[in-house]
């Protein structure tokens, strides 16, 4: 037993006089972003992850030094350069900001650098103020990093790709065919969620034959028409697009997402004082990819189902149906302040 213990005293020595001592005060020539590349949407706050620091001794001060165009050369100023964004004081809030005298309380316009690092955690933040630079080029970020021994300067600490996305899609699509039995208000007649590859594709070059986004004049705020069509495409009034309701509540939408909301002749019209848009997520919270997630029932009072509707309720054979409705999951967001048009076309309704 004594020769056991002998021996494992010995490796454990002998492991120990190999393992190399980090000294108090010690900063590594290896510290950098995280990420091997950061994509950035203009006009999105985005924030990268926390740096690796290859063991230096915290606490650790970070300063930006110089951003330069790595796609071009030379530097990129613009980055550094004061620009007004608007800013939220307080988060909003759908059931209380209801006018936008009340939402501009909460709002403030500052002067602010597009790009801000977090001195402590060296952290890259990038605002709205990304909307001001022109292009779409990839960038290094050089910073400059302290501890209480020394400070080295790191050349491309971070690399950084700016995206030019006015308009983006970023969860998947989904298309409903409801029936009512009993007390069961979405037995499944027909659920295409998500749409095929394809079609996602055709989306996101903005192809589809059934729905459409386009930027249709300027604005420093957020307005979109919404507008639902039938099979024919004509326009449902604003009063045919309806909340999805679950549980006693709504899933998430758009009208959480407006001021001023303005019921059209031909579709509903949101606003929104900032960028992204939505902003909010009522169901689904987190990232850009929840809060996106937005459902609408096309209100059974202005449609009736059409031929192709009637053929797919009998493929489904689904029995004891009462009733039937019409769903849609879409998720479009708005990287851009403007004027914006949204089509959304139901392929099993007439117009009433």
């Amino acid at each position: 037993m004594k020769k056991i213990y002998l021996i494992i005293v010995c490796a454990v020595v002998s492991f120990s006089g190999c393992v190399e001592e980090i000294p108090i005060g010690f900063l590594s020539d290896n510290i950098r972003m995280r990420e091997d590349t950061l994509n950035i949407v203009k006009g999105v706050y985005t924030v990268s992850g926390i740096p690796m620091i290859d063991g230096s001794t915290r606490p650790l001060s970070f300063e930006i030094l110089k951003v330069r165009n790595l796609t071009k050369g030379g530097g990129a100023d613009e980055f550094l350069t004061k620009y007004p964004v608007k800013l939220w004081r307080t988060p909003f809030d759908p059931d209380t900001d209801v006018t936008m005298e009340i939402v501009n309380e909460k709002i403030e316009i500052r002067e602010i650098t597009p790009l801000e690092i977090n001195p402590v955690s060296g952290q890259l933040c990038f605002n709205g103020g990304t909307n001001f630079i022109q292009g779409d080029d990839i960038y290094g970020v050089d910073v400059k990093v302290f501890n209480e021994n020394s400070s080295k300067t790191f050349e491309k600490f971070g690399i950084v790709k700016l995206v030019n996305r006015p308009w983006e899609i970023a969860n998947n699509f989904g298309e409903y065919l409801h029936g009512t039995v009993g007390t069961n208000t979405e037995t499944v007649v027909e659920a295409v969620n998500p749409l095929p590859a394809t079609e996602m594709d055709a989306l996101k070059n903005n192809t589809h034959p059934r729905y459409s986004i386009t930027k249709v004049g300027e604005s420093d705020e957020v307005k979109v028409k919404l507008m639902f069509l039938d099979a024919n495409g004509q326009a449902f009034p604003g009063e045919a697009i309806a909340n999805w309701p679950r549980d006693a509540k709504y899933l998430n939408n758009w009208f959480d997402n407006s001021i001023d909301t303005k019921t059209l002749s031909d579709g509903v019209e949101f606003n929104f004082p900032t960028v992204p848009f939505p902003a909010f997520g009522r169901t689904y919270t987190g990232g850009r990819e929840s809060i996106s997630l937005s459902y609408y029932t096309l209100h059974p009072n202005y449609y009736t189902l059409n031929a192709a509707a009637q053929a797919a309720i009998a493929k489904a054979n689904v029995a004891n149906c009462t009733n039937y409705n019409l769903r849609l999951k879409a998720t479009y967001q708005i990287n851009v302040p403007g004027v914006w048009e949204v089509k959304c076309q139901f392929k099993y309704a007439n117009k009433k």
